[in-house]
């Protein structure tokens, strides 16, 4: 079975080197022919994203457009340049790029259209000064694939943040005292730490829920939080404690 994986890498490699040869990107450094933006970057269009937004618009039969919602599903909402790299910091190139926080996708301004960024090969993305990390996350007793923004990367403890977006649908006037809301997109910022290459763990922003998931030095740590008045809920002080941690090991 080995020598039948390797095959298929080997062939799967030349045939990527061949298709990127035929079909060169000025984007793109000539060192790194063997990477084909065509074969890595998804098939589909920026439209798939609106489709989808469009079906839970549809729920209930409110038959809403994206001009009557508060708001959009972007985190970044225009397109900028930014630098594509594998995560051993070699560089791919720089195209624009654009983070919809409602879908969990990157958008590539690319060629004959927007397209969306595999989270299936080993990339990060530097888009409006920040990071974003392709990782495995639990959701609901699942693991998922999903874009972190990268706050601090360390061998012992890293930290990132994940972005989301939820669509709130319109709620009508339950009386005439009360107004009717519109629809609107909400925002959401999440706290992950990593120890090691283990799954990301989602903090609850409270010191002594915090202070469980580290397993060595709790003490020094409790103790560390008291002297400097840390808020852990601010997340300079949470960068602090965790630098902290880190040079301790």
């Amino acid at each position: 079975m080995k020598s039948i994986r390797l095959i298929i890498q080997v062939f799967t490699f030349l045939y990527c080197t061949i298709l990127f040869s035929q079909n060169p990107s000025p984007a793109t450094p000539a060192r790194l022919s063997s990477f084909s933006f065509e074969g890595n970057l998804a098939a589909n269009s920026m439209m798939r994203g609106r489709d989808i937004l469009q079906e839970v618009l549809n729920i209930g039969n409110k038959n809403l457009t994206l001009e009557d919602i508060k708001g959009n599903p972007y985190l970044i909402e225009k397109f900028e340049i930014g630098l594509l790299k594998y995560t051993d910091s070699t560089e791919i190139g720089k195209l624009p790029m654009r983070y919809n926080a409602y879908n969990d996708e990157i958008e590539v301004d690319y060629q004959d259209g927007a397209k969306l960024l595999s989270k299936s090969i080993p990339i990060s993305v530097i888009v409006n000064n920040k990071e974003f990390r392709i990782l495995d996350y639990m959701d609901n007793s699942s693991t998922k694939k999903g874009f972190f923004i990268e706050k601090l990367r360390n061998t012992n403890c890293s930290l990132y943040v994940r972005y989301e977006k939820t669509l709130k649908l319109p709620e009508e006037a339950k009386t005439s005292f009360h107004k009717s809301e519109s629809p609107k997109f909400i925002e959401k910022k999440h706290y992950y730490i990593q120890f090691g290459n283990q799954t990301p763990i989602r903090l609850k922003l409270k010191k002594s829920k915090i202070l469980q998931h580290f397993k060595l030095h709790q003490k020094k740590l409790k103790e560390f939080c008291g002297e400097k008045k840390l808020d852990l809920k601010n997340e300079n002080d949470l960068i602090i404690l965790i630098n902290y941690y880190n040079s301790l090991q």
